[in-house]
């Protein structure tokens, strides 16, 4: 026959209690007034309970609502038999009253409250508060303690939480490495990120030490460009005095065309009279120097080549990592009273342990049919365990860097190359003026070069392109015979 219920203050224990609607008041009738505590009138037995603390404890756990129901049963007494296994144990300095089953109804003594603490890794000796379990015996699948200031969840397989986890701004510590990957939903600690970033680190000072060395050669090679240069200058002085005759002769034949770029020859004009002839050493020399700057812009090409795979290596690392945080953590939360008033399922339908190592746990449920979940409002990640929080901003520095590095050589490139997409002057021509223009990658740049044949064997070139990383100069001569 089922009975009706009601919570009732019991003065004398300080707490509220599970009463039969049909329980007589104290020198009343049932029909009205409170249910006192009978301790005064009738003396104790085994069956009502070894001492004040175990029956304190049981009034405790039924004025929190913990009541027969949370072992599937009937009220003591009743003669139903409990769910197999379920215990419940009040716990005082690691020692109490247990509640649990044997046969046909349910058992209470001091002798048995072995779950106080010790007995589980994950209580304490000396235990205080209350603690539920599933089972028994040692074997025990699924636990909750609830005292020493925590409360302590345990599972052999899994801890399940069906909603939104809000953290409170705090940290989720202990986190073990999750699985990075394009279909990975595994949280993933500081640690891991630490791993990306120093990835991503290395990558970058390898190009930036590519580029370093690139340009160092590119420097170097200018530098004996400019000796070559000198070296030829000199050599030359001798060829240009016997040939003076011969261009002033041309000079007079040119005065006409001459007139109408005097500004420009002027300029010239200047830069040839430090030119002189060049010897065939000469001439090799800087034809060894241009081979070896030809190198350097080659080294160049090639770590700007190593930047984009490695930055797009990273970055696609990286997005995997925060797609998983985002991704994994979309559906966590609980209700605390609603796992207290149906613990047995709550605690199936909880998020638990992987396996008794406690080191993995799946949130959502494992199979391709789970929902993902999420964990929200974690805070900065301290320890290289720790779990890690929105990261975009950081990702977005460094892009921004990088990017930078790319257009400067995206600039020098197009204006390398609107110079030399600018005409030689003709076989039957002493100077020239010509133009080139050149983009690489959405980058566009506008040279302008002077030619100028001091004899019928050699010729001069010095010119500049513009591009919006900046401007490049440039000089040659040729001699042919």
């Amino acid at each position: 026959m089922n009975k009706s219920y009601r919570s009732i203050w019991n003065e004398k224990v300080g707490t509220f209690v599970a009463v039969a609607e049909t329980a007589m008041a104290c020198g009343k009738k049932s029909s009205g007034g409170a249910v006192c505590d009978s301790d005064e009138q009738t003396p104790y037995s085994s069956e009502q309970g070894a001492s004040r603390m175990f029956k304190a404890s049981l009034l405790w756990a039924a004025g929190v609502g913990i009541t027969s129901a949370l072992f599937g049963v009937a009220p003591i007494g009743a003669g139903s038999a409990w769910a197999a296994g379920g215990m419940i144990n009040a716990c005082s300095n690691g020692s109490g009253y247990g509640l649990w089953t044997s046969g046909a109804g349910p058992v209470s003594d001091a002798a048995n409250a072995g779950a106080c603490g010790g007995s589980n890794p994950a209580v304490p000796t000396g235990f205080n508060g209350v603690y539920l379990t599933d089972d028994f015996g040692n074997a025990q699948s699924a636990y909750m303690a609830i005292g020493n200031d925590k409360v302590i969840l345990g599972a052999k397989s899994k801890i399940q939480f069906q909603q939104v986890l809000d953290m409170y701004s705090n940290k989720i510590t202990n986190l073990a490495d999750g699985a990075i990957s394009s279909g990975s939903m595994d949280a993933v600690n500081g640690g891991q990120l630490f791993t990306v970033s120093s990835s991503l680190s290395t990558a970058v000072s390898s190009v930036s030490r590519s580029l370093s060395t690139g340009i160092s050669s590119l420097s170097t090679n200018m530098s004996s460009l400019s000796t070559a240069w000198n070296s030829a200058s000199t050599s030359l002085s001798t060829g240009v005095s016997s040939i003076s005759t011969g261009w002033n002769s041309a000079s007079t034949s040119l005065s006409t065309g001459m007139s109408s770029i005097s500004t420009a020859w002027s300029s010239v004009s200047t830069g040839v009279s430090s030119l002189s002839t060049s010897t065939s050493t000469a001439i090799s020399s800087m034809s060894s120097s241009v081979s070896s700057m030809s190198s350097g812009i080659s080294s160049l090409s090639t770590g700007l080549s190593s930047l984009s795979t490695s930055t797009s290596t990273a970055f696609s690392s990286m997005s995997s990592s925060v797609s998983s945080i985002s991704t994994g953590m979309n559906s966590l939360s609980s209700s605390t009273s609603t796992s207290i008033n149906s613990l047995s399922t709550g605690l199936r339908d909880a998020v638990m342990y992987d396996d008794s190592t406690h080191s993995t746990v799946t949130l959502g449920g494992k199979g391709t049919g789970a929902a993902p979940v999420k964990v929200t409002n974690v805070a900065d990640g301290t320890s290289a365990t720790d779990a890690i929080s929105y990261t975009d901003s950081q990702v977005n520095v460094l892009q921004g860097q990088v990017s930078g590095v790319a257009r400067s050589a995206y600039s020098g490139i197009a204006a390398a190359s609107a110079m030399a997409m600018i005409p030689n002057i003709d076989q039957d021509k002493n100077i020239s003026v010509g133009v080139g223009g050149a983009t690489y990658q959405g980058y566009a740049a506008a040279g302008l070069a002077v030619n100028l044949r001091v004899t019928q064997n050699l010729v001069m070139k010095a010119g500049a392109a513009k591009s919006n990383g900046g401007t490049v100069y440039g000089a040659n001569a040729s001699y042919r015979w």
